[in-house]
């Protein structure tokens, strides 16, 4: 993220949760051709799910860049804070493929 913020060509957009997150990228790829929501592993992704659905019902470009655990919680079968309370970190990912292309 701080990489992006560095881009001036980059406008950041913040918005109070990551579900109005999402429905303020989807307007922004109605009005602008693509929208880009950034949000946290997990329970912002879980979060904004709706609105993604929503904008592939559309047809809408909708680029969704999230955070990931700890490259040191890999193998180690820990139940992360925000998660579903399994150690598994690709449960966020099994979503996302119902809803994205």
């Amino acid at each position: 993220l701080d990489q992006f913020l560095l881009d001036k060509r980059l406008r950041m957009i913040n918005c109070c949760n990551e579900l109005n997150a999402a429905y303020a990228a989807d307007g922004y790829a109605r009005a602008r051709g693509v929208g880009v929501l950034v949000v946290t592993f997990t329970v912002g992704g879980l979060s904004a799910i709706n609105a993604v659905a929503g904008a592939r019902s559309d047809n809408l470009p909708l680029i969704v860049i999230s955070g990931g655990p700890n490259s040191n919680d890999f193998g180690s079968e820990r139940v992360l804070h925000h998660t579903i309370g399994i150690p598994n970190f690709n449960q966020q990912l099994e979503c996302f493929k119902q809803v994205c292309c």
